[in-house]
């Protein structure tokens, strides 16, 4: 693994565990709420940089209630393609937001994962 996820500071669940994953809510489903905001760091381990692009997505039961973008007041969709180069200091802020919509029942949903695909060059 040589990107990560951080939010405040802290690293986000990695490969299925569920020690610090990003939460949301609750949210109330029968105003077909969306969350405020979540910004993310994406960072590289030390000595790395990403090549090229980086596409943020997310992939799950409920994936399609997700959304992200590169800035706070920006357009929210489903994928993000990051352009410029990600590293191990200064990193690259996304946001991230969740729907409840009507249709569902009240749950704790743990379906969602935040997918990264990047390619890593050494510095």
């Amino acid at each position: 693994m040589y990107i990560h996820v951080f939010k405040d500071n802290v690293l986000v669940s990695e490969n299925g565990a569920n020690s610090n994953p990003i939460t949301m809510g609750p949210l109330n489903a029968s105003n077909d709420e969306i969350s405020a905001a979540q910004a993310l760091v994406l960072k590289t381990d030390p000595s790395y940089i990403s090549y090229g692009s980086t596409q943020v997505s997310f992939e799950g039961t409920t994936a399609g209630k997700w959304s992200v973008s590169e800035t706070i007041g920006g357009v929210y969709a489903p994928t993000l393609t990051i352009t410029t180069a990600i590293d191990s200091t200064t990193g690259k802020t996304i946001f991230v937001k969740s729907l409840a919509t009507s249709d569902e029942s009240p749950a704790n949903d743990v379906s969602v994962s935040l997918k990264v695909t990047s390619t890593i060059a050494a510095v």
